[in-house]
């Protein structure tokens, strides 16, 4: 099984058309595979849509569909908790990678679940648009997948 890790600049993708990536993240949806986040990834998501719609982005009946899809799809996912044990973590990351707090706390979260699976021929995907995040999650030897560059395949 190969289990991907999104976070929040990859996942909004799924509600919301950009021009790079969002072609692949309904993909992954449409295909079924499984996927994780942590808790703050639905605040994010459900942050940025409210965002949208303040916008005048996305109509108040398309708000209600798009969160209606958010809920559905977020009781599929692997939550990861935001537990002393990852914001520990993130702290580090935070200060080891010069990353933003979500940024960090969203790869504490995909790193506990790499570890977790690392012995195991189980494989953990992280997902993210965010240049930042790819490089440090590629020094934590982790596998990811920017959707922005495979756009383009």
């Amino acid at each position: 099984m190969t289990l991907y890790y999104l976070d929040a600049s990859a996942w909004v993708k799924r509600y919301y058309y950009e021009a790079l990536g969002t072609a692949w993240v309904r993909g992954l949806f449409e295909s079924n595979q499984s996927m994780a986040c942590a808790t703050l990834g639905l605040v994010e998501v459900t942050a940025t849509l409210a965002r949208k719609q303040r916008e005048r982005k996305i109509s108040a009946p398309g708000m209600m569909r798009l969160l209606g899809q958010l809920s559905s799809d977020w009781e599929n996912f692997w939550q990861v908790d935001l537990d002393r044990r990852v914001v520990n973590a993130a702290a580090s990351f935070a200060r080891d990678f010069k990353l933003r707090g979500a940024d960090a706390l969203h790869l504490a979260a995909a790193d506990l679940l790499w570890q977790r699976l690392k012995d195991t021929p189980d494989r953990i995907v992280l997902v993210t648009a965010d240049r930042e995040m790819r490089d440090a999650a590629r020094k934590r030897s982790m596998t990811v997948i920017d959707p922005n560059r495979e756009s383009g395949r």
